[in-house]
């Protein structure tokens, strides 16, 4: 079953195995006029952080090939939370993650009765410890796009739905 699955799904998710990348340098010449110079500021991460995103996490969720399931990570004293806000913060810097941070389990999970590998929802699992460094960098990102993102953008975004859109599309065909 593994070699159907990966011989399917290989030339979607292997996409460039054979051959190189795309470089940055032609799509950022390309839509040069596009990208404008909205430079990111991510402060330090703490543990009280940590805690507070913690709390609004589900107990129940997977854990990684870390072993950590949120429902642990919340019972962590706040010193621990600060030794691993530390840790998130020297990943930062060095940009070296830890194996088991980048190592995600993969369950492919049938969209319907056929037997085809391509009816497969690859649905995948980090670890714990990455999801919530995800979810605090998560936070910065949301506020570092309303200072360049255009007022149209309803996406992602506090305080705008997709309904919005659909509400401006159907005024505008009234009028």
């Amino acid at each position: 079953m593994d070699e159907v699955l990966n011989t399917a799904w290989d030339p979607i998710l292997r996409k460039y195995k054979d051959g190189p990348e795309p470089e940055y340098e032609p799509f950022r010449d390309r839509f040069r006029d596009h990208i404008g110079p909205h430079r990111m500021e991510a402060g330090t991460i703490t543990g009280e952080e940590l805690r507070i995103l913690l709390r609004k996490k589900p107990k129940k969720s997977a854990s990684g090939v870390d072993g950590w399931r949120m429902a642990e990570l919340r019972e962590l004293p706040l010193p621990l939370l600060n030794a691993l806000a530390d840790v998130m913060n020297l990943v930062e810097a060095t940009g070296d993650w830890p194996a088991s941070m980048t190592t995600a389990l993969v369950s492919m999970v049938p969209k319907d009765e056929s037997q085809d590998p391509l009816h497969t929802r690859p649905i995948t699992v980090t670890s714990a410890v990455y999801r919530l460094w995800a979810c605090r960098r998560l936070a910065d990102i949301v506020l570092w796009q309303e200072e360049w993102i255009e007022e149209g953008q309803k996406g992602f975004r506090p305080g705008h739905r997709i309904e919005d859109v659909l509400m401006e599309i159907g005024l505008e065909m009234e009028e």
